[in-house]
């Protein structure tokens, strides 16, 4: 029900420091105020978002769980003359917001048809991968900063599960899976952690062919250095 030629009057942006979020934006009636926001985390990942009494949240979640990620949320609120979309955070920390008017395509307001939402700092990432030829093999390859002492727990393609071929656990992880004969098309790589990254991870993906299938790797090797550079 959005306007195709005008879909958005004019939007508000704000940013500050502190507990209460705001913006506020010219609208009417009949049109519908969408907003995002964001917050920075604390060390102690207790921040959270409240929205406004007026709006309706319709998304709201972290990056990860440390001071370097942040805590984001949406809603939407029936547009009027004056529309302020306002969150309060349950601690003062830098902040900015953004918020539009969806202009109707007719006498009908816009209506929210579907939402989602994600992030990358979690316990799960999905890469789409595709596989074609023969004698073929799949190596996945994962570099973590692993603060937490996180590490994979599992890696499928297309619902198969690879197998670990080796990992060096240092303060900046990195394990290699493998697959041998992965299913041909695209599909998804789904790799699982063990717990919530406190920085993220770093996901490489690589499909071979003419590969041995019986015995498709040699003897794994890793090696860790504090130096400028690294060899195995």
């Amino acid at each position: 029900g959005v306007h195709q030629t005008v879909p958005f009057g004019t939007p508000g942006t704000a940013g500050g420091s502190g507990t209460t979020p705001s913006v506020t934006v010219s609208s009417a009636p009949g049109e519908l105020v969408v907003d995002t926001v964001g917050i920075r985390n604390d060390a102690t990942n207790s921040i959270t978002l409240t929205a406004g009494a007026n709006q309706t949240e319709r998304y709201n979640d972290r990056s990860g769980i440390d001071d370097t990620n942040v805590v984001g949320a949406g809603s939407q609120e029936a547009g009027a003359t004056s529309v302020t979309m306002s969150w309060t955070a349950s601690a003062g920390r830098l902040w900015a917001i953004v918020a539009a008017p969806l202009k109707p395509a007719s006498a009908t307001a816009p209506v929210v048809d579907n939402t989602s939402s994600g992030q990358t700092q979690r316990t799960t990432l999905t890469i789409p991968h595709t596989t074609s030829g023969s004698l073929r093999l799949m190596l996945v390859g994962v570099s973590i900063h692993n603060g937490n002492g996180e590490s994979v727990s599992g890696i499928t393609y297309d619902g198969t599960a690879l197998t670990r071929a080796g990992y060096r656990p240092t303060s900046s992880r990195v394990e290699i899976w493998r697959l041998v004969a992965p299913p041909t098309g695209t599909h998804d790589v789904v790799v699982t952690f063990g717990s919530e990254l406190k920085q993220g991870a770093k996901v490489g993906v690589m499909t071979f062919t003419g590969v041995n299938q019986t015995t498709p790797l040699g003897t794994f090797a890793s090696a860790f250095s504090q130096a400028s550079s690294g060899t195995a």
